[in-house]
């Protein structure tokens, strides 16, 4: 082998072992997201022609046990993409293209589960599981507190967790990588990168940068540069929701100003004290009827234009007091039932 590996331009193949991650049979030991597959230690053997290699992995395996079996063995998850270069130019990049589509499967439980129990998918040891202590004392008595920072236990992708996202927005989401005809390069681009921010938001133990990724997500999605984001807001969620009775019930209008004014004060004058997790729960709400009712309608929301037409036409209906013309024909709202610790 050259010495000069590391400069060598070629495909590559890039394997990475994945901490807090389990696939299971119910999606047959693997998914893919964009570009990275994620999948089981135990299919590796078996996906050569997938990978385009001429290596084969088991022998690749069978010296990487043997070489560092404590640290490479204990992994049932690995991350698996290609790509064209030299080592030294793309190892960076290909870690951070996986930490990205990390944060996508993270989104996959926006509603699933609560924000007491997310779990943090990661690069081998980059989010290990940890915990602190505190000591408090006073003239006679003392007190010892310990809480876990990270949750223990894995993402487990089994019948459960497959139950729960397809019947909301994530396979749809995937849908978007499978066909480059689905929707517009650019609206692609801005959904990805939004829904990689709420991925980051749900495995945060951090409340206001957990709150603060949800709104920029949000905005990501629904609003364009130099608007009057409050009113948007309101108005394109409200496109999407409003025709559910907790929209007036629970006045979702008023308290989307709200987050948006915590917001604008977190972002220009630093304020992060007032953002509770109240605030992040409600904007995991937003973002969970946002993503679904935007996902579930590709067919007609090809476009953030698109997106943004079909808004103002309901806009407009509503000042004319005229009945709506244009209904999605699959909306859903999804209202889960969350508690926090």
């Amino acid at each position: 082998m050259s010495n000069n590996i590391n400069e060598k331009n070629d495909n590559w193949t890039i394997l990475v072992p994945i901490s807090n991650l389990e696939l299971t049979k119910k999606i047959k030991n693997e998914i893919k997201i964009d570009k990275v597959t994620f999948i089981a230690s135990k299919k590796i053997p078996y996906i050569n022609k997938k990978l385009g290699s001429n290596i084969k992995l088991k022998d690749v395996l069978k010296k990487l046990f043997k070489l560092q079996r404590d640290e490479i063995s204990k992994y049932k998850t690995f991350a698996i993409l290609r790509l064209a270069g030299t080592p030294s130019d793309i190892k960076e990049r290909s870690l951070s293209i996986i930490r990205d589509e990390l944060a996508i499967l993270s989104v996959s439980q926006l509603g699933y589960s609560n924000r007491n129990n997310k779990k943090s998918p990661s690069i081998s040891k980059e989010s290990p599981n940890a915990s602190s202590s505190s000591f408090m004392l006073s003239d006679d008595n003392w007190i010892n507190y310990n809480k876990i920072l990270s949750n223990r236990g894995p993402l487990v992708l089994d019948e459960v967790w497959y139950s729960f996202n397809k019947k909301v927005f994530f396979y749809n989401l995937l849908k978007i990588f499978r066909d480059k005809n689905c929707v517009k390069d650019k609206w692609k681009k801005n959904i990805k990168n939004a829904v990689v921010l709420a991925g980051q938001s749900q495995s945060s133990k951090d409340i206001p940068q957990s709150f603060l990724w949800n709104m920029i997500s949000l905005e990501t999605l629904i609003t364009s540069q130099n608007e009057k984001q409050s009113e948007k807001l309101v108005e394109r969620i409200g496109a999407l929701i409003s025709w559910q009775e907790d929209w007036e019930n629970l006045e979702f209008d008023s308290k989307i100003k709200d987050v948006y004014k915590l917001r604008c004060n977190f972002v220009h004058d630093g304020k992060r004290e007032k953002i509770k997790m109240e605030h992040v729960h409600f904007t995991d709400i937003l973002l969970l009827n946002v993503l679904t009712n935007i996902l579930y309608n590709l067919d007609y929301f090809t476009s953030k234009k698109k997106f943004i037409e079909f808004s103002e036409i309901l806009k407009a209906e509503n000042f004319l007091g005229i009945k709506h013309k244009k209904i999605l024909k699959k909306r859903k709202f999804l209202m889960p039932k969350t508690t926090y610790n």
